[in-house]
């Protein structure tokens, strides 16, 4: 099934943040493919802070900087920027919904060092101890968003590599500390997309669950093989077989029973399939509540013929 946030959504072979992410072209592509993504799948309490005419244009950000806004911001914070930021800046001057947690991306204008009364009032939110900066990073940090969902990122420029990109953290109230150490700003990027893509995509397919989205997708996938390999939509004969599973003591005592053959106290489930092998209906059941099945031997296979049409939720056969 295509992905719900287009072909290129994770895709590996397209390479790693650092590759992708390293010209302002490069970031103008993947800005405008991500704010479409964000627009489109995201509730309007979530884009709160998106404006008309970001929604209109489907831009997120806004005009980027040039070289002399960038060169001057340089010259404030006493140091070059790294590639992928500087890059970055150049495309958009700031962003809204870069992250699922995080709201705005600071300007050329807002960005500034963090400092220890920043630092503690930041690590105040967190459960743990007021924490200085200097105990995680190796300083100075750049702080290049305002806070979101309780959640702040930062770029180290005490840790540098070799092709000039800093490390790049994220401080969340739900977390001790930092975030895992992120190579530049581009793979944090790339990062917390992939957390949006996963938060929104589980939403969907949660709601496709619900209302038999997914079941409809996958009779149809179903009826259209049976066909090519000549068959009707319906089958007329099917396979079942059954195998009892274990529970763990939190089970409710109702939803479980007991395998007095396999000596097992738990669940039965049960796989109906056609005889191309294709799944009918998978089923999960306290042992003891199945009828229909107990006489052919529990965990065993039967074919049964169906009068009639079986359905993908027919249980009783």
């Amino acid at each position: 099934m295509r992905s719900i946030f287009g072909d290129s959504a994770a895709d590996p072979e397209i390479g790693s943040a650092a590759e992708r992410l390293r010209t302002v072209e490069q970031w103008r592509f993947y800005l405008a493919e991500y704010g479409a993504d964000v627009l489109r799948v995201s509730g309007e309490r979530e884009l709160f802070n998106v404006g008309d005419e970001q929604r209109a244009t489907g831009w997120l950000g806004y005009e980027g900087a040039d070289e002399q806004r960038i060169v001057a911001l340089e010259e404030r914070l006493g140091t070059r920027l790294p590639p992928s930021y500087r890059s970055f800046l150049g495309a958009s001057d700031g962003w809204s919904r870069l992250g699922p947690f995080m709201h705005e991306i600071r300007t050329t204008g807002a960005l500034d060092w963090l400092d220890d009364d920043d630092a503690e009032m930041y690590m105040g939110t967190c459960d743990d101890e007021p924490d200085d900066a200097s105990k995680h990073v190796r300083a100075p940090v750049l702080l290049i968003a305002d806070e979101g969902d309780a959640q702040w990122w930062l770029l180290d420029s005490g840790d540098v590599s070799q092709d000039g990109e800093w490390a790049a953290y994220t401080w969340s109230s739900w977390q001790p500390g930092l975030s895992d150490r992120y190579g530049s700003f581009a793979e944090l990027v790339a990062a917390q997309r992939d957390s949006f893509q996963g938060l929104k995509g589980h939403e969907y397919y949660a709601k496709w669950e619900a209302d038999g989205t997914t079941q409809q997708v996958h009779d149809l996938l179903r009826d259209k093989t049976r066909r090519f390999h000549g068959r009707r939509a319906e089958p007329t004969a099917a396979v079942v077989d059954a195998q009892s599973v274990k529970t763990s003591a939190n089970v409710a005592e109702t939803s479980q029973g007991i395998d007095a053959g396999k000596k097992i106290k738990g669940r039965k489930r049960h796989l109906i399939t056609d005889t191309l092998g294709l799944v009918l209906s998978p089923q999960t059941f306290r042992i003891n509540n199945i009828h229909t099945l107990a006489t052919s031997g529990l965990g065993s296979t039967c074919v049964i013929f169906v009068s009639g049409q079986l359905h993908s939720s027919t249980t009783r056969v």
